[in-house]
């Protein structure tokens, strides 16, 4: 069956999404130095007189060609390099507001602790807005959290781009719950905390509030009661967020947020929308969260998982703070 071409778009920026990541999680295994930029390492051979490299400069390592064209490299207040992928416009549009974010949003401890990649295409599944997938490397005392940010390139705003970095903070600084509605709202409430101003929250829990759903107004009201515990009408982060932010969240609104009501008061629920994942494979375990844009059926996430991340896999979900295999093909130890 012949494919139009937006599916055969579509397909080719999947595959380039792919190579981009399967370069920064070789990168992360073996180390920045495991990478060789051979064309630039020939010409500096030639000058010392000594016979040049006879491979390809196309084929660099793994067949990825560096500098590779499609991710940009900046470092940030923490000296540390971050990588943003995707298309030249998606690229340059998440890359300056991720810029942004990390000045305004979090300290420079914050992200030394934190390692991510950021991509600029359409998250896993074609109806997400964003997903965050944290990896362990390495073993004790070496032993870190990697995460993905995948951001659709509609929504690479302030408040999606820091909710997923909480996501990341989280894992890293070992503040992840495996309750996932403890895990929403406290993190709701953080990017609360962390963004310049609450009223321009795109998308989140405080419309499970009572009343909330159908009244954007006491919506936004809401938000700006929560950023207003603190007594500091400015971004947060650092230790002194750190510190406080259990006791003021233990204040705020969103800790009651009925996290399931639609607007006909039926469950529709988040759940259905923001997901939790467990994935392990026979070398790794893999956490992630995705937001997506409508609620998806459990086996196009399996069928996306197996491609993502292996053939052969055990996949978990949290529902209401309890771990649920939903798939396995996996001979479990």
């Amino acid at each position: 069956m012949v494919k139009n071409l937006d599916e055969l778009i579509i397909l080719d920026q999947l595959k380039q999404m792919e190579a981009r990541t399967a370069r920064i999680k070789s990168m992360w295994h073996y180390g920045h130095a495991g990478y060789v930029d051979f064309s630039k390492k020939a010409k500096r051979v030639r000058k010392q007189g000594i016979e040049p490299f006879k491979m390809s400069p196309k084929n660099d390592m793994e067949g990825f060609d560096l500098p590779q064209p499609d991710m940009t490299i900046f470092k940030n207040k923490s000296n540390k390099n971050v990588y943003v992928g995707g298309d030249k416009k998606g690229r340059k549009a998440l890359g300056d507001k991720v810029k942004e974010v990390m000045r305004d949003s979090f300290s420079q401890r914050e992200l030394g602790k934190m390692n991510i990649y950021f991509d600029a295409h359409p998250p896993t599944l074609k109806n997400a807005v964003g997903s965050c997938t944290s990896y362990d490397y390495g073993t004790s005392p070496k032993k870190s959290m990697r995460s993905v940010i995948r951001i659709h390139e509609g929504f690479a705003d302030e408040s999606t781009i820091v909710h997923e970095m909480i996501h990341a903070r989280r894992a890293a600084m070992g503040d992840w719950v495996e309750d996932r509605d403890k895990e929403e709202t406290e993190t709701e409430f953080e990017t609360v905390m962390r963004i310049k101003d609450p009223t321009f929250k795109t998308s989140g829990y405080y419309q499970y509030l009572p009343g909330c759903m159908a009244d954007k107004s006491k919506r936004t009201l809401a938000q700006i009661a929560d950023k207003k515990i603190s007594g500091k009408n400015k971004p947060l982060k650092g230790k002194y967020l750190q510190k406080n932010i259990q006791e003021w969240y233990n204040k705020s609104n969103i800790k009651n947020a009925k996290i399931g009501l639609s607007k006909r008061g039926a469950t529709l629920a988040s759940e259905a929308v923001d997901r939790y994942f467990l994935i392990k494979t026979k070398k790794q375990e893999i956490r992630t969260h995705i937001r997506f844009r409508k609620p998806t059926t459990v086996s196009k996430i399996i069928k996306d998982f197996k491609k993502k991340f292996a053939a052969k896999l055990i996949i978990y979900e949290y529902r209401d703070g309890k771990k649920v295999m939903i798939y396995s093909n996996l001979k479990r130890k």
